[in-house]
């Protein structure tokens, strides 16, 4: 347990300091135009926290409650009205429809069913709203893509049972929600994901 709160404490270190990078304007670019009452997807550390604009009120959810305690050093932040609730993206607490939007940022690499969470998303979140992710992904190229399938394991043990290698684009696709657009960042490790609840579910 103390090797996973010192790795916990170099990662919101590392966070942080990316925050003021690139990887901040990539997460912002997601995250700011969110509308209504959004829900927050594995909001893990609170990092979306301040960047919400245009919502109303925001829902953050995580199962892991260290990370939801960690999180709260960010409310403060949050220029809206936000809630921290611990809950399993795979099976949400909530009714269909409750959502205006849903915003997720690097978070379907960790969840064990990304598809189910992702269709836990399309229950909630209500139809022809947008559901904005921010993921990093198993690269097109081969020999990338077969390193990266290399790598996930000792990935998943050391930060979180993150997988190194994941098509959430083809994830989301695969849950009936509506991809819109791709925005590839380091050539297609990350990607920014626009995508749609369909109508008539």
């Amino acid at each position: 347990m103390e090797l996973r709160r010192l790795l916990r404490d170099r990662r919101e270190r590392a966070e942080e300091k990316a925050e003021r990078g690139k990887l901040g304007r990539w997460r912002r670019s997601v995250v700011e135009p969110a509308a209504g009452l959004v829900l927050d997807v594995g909001v893990g550390m609170g990092f979306d926290l301040p960047h919400f604009r245009n919502a109303t009120a925001v829902v953050g959810i995580d199962w892991d409650l260290e990370y939801l305690r960690r999180a709260r050093k960010r409310l403060a932040g949050s220029p809206v009205k936000s809630w921290l609730v611990a809950a399993d993206a795979q099976a949400m607490p909530f009714r269909a429809e409750t959502f205006d939007s849903a915003v997720a940022t690097l978070v379907f690499c960790t969840i064990p069913r990304p598809e189910l969470a992702l269709a836990e998303v399309r229950r909630v979140v209500r139809p022809e709203r947008a559901v904005r992710m921010l993921e990093h992904v198993r690269f097109k190229n081969p020999i990338a893509g077969k390193l990266q399938d290399l790598i996930t394991p000792l990935g998943k043990r050391l930060a979180d049972g993150c997988h190194q290698n994941r098509d959430t684009v083809g994830a989301a696709k695969r849950s009936g929600l509506v991809v819109e657009a791709v925005r590839p960042h380091l050539r297609g490790y990350m990607l920014e994901i626009d995508a749609r609840v369909p109508a008539g579910m």
